[in-house]
């Protein structure tokens, strides 16, 4: 639905690119339009939470973690979990190497 969104895609683009057939790409922004407010409002607190998990982790000694990705068009895609896994294994390689 990001891609769809926020590159433009078209429904026959998105079934290509992520092994879909159609009717799973239509059902998918079906689901999106017809629930798009509490969507939207998840995204914007997921972007939240990952921008307070990096203050955490910059303000525990991390330094500047490789997250050029949170400012692409698709960032808004990405799970907040899978925000919470990027920041934390980085804050971990981090600290592994400042023990070394």
């Amino acid at each position: 639905v990001a891609s769809h969104i926020f590159r433009g895609l078209t429904p026959d683009e998105l079934a290509v690119n992520y092994a879909l057939d159609l009717g799973q790409v239509y059902a998918a922004l079906a689901y999106y339009y017809q629930h798009k407010t509490a969507m939207d409002d998840q995204r914007r607190a997921d972007v939240v939470r990952a921008e307070q998990l990096l203050a955490d982790a910059v303000a525990e000694g991390m330094e500047a973690a490789d997250i050029t990705w949170l400012d692409e068009p698709e960032a808004s895609s990405h799970s907040r979990q899978h925000v919470e896994r990027h920041v934390l294994n980085t804050w971990q390689r981090t600290q592994r190497s400042a023990k070394k």
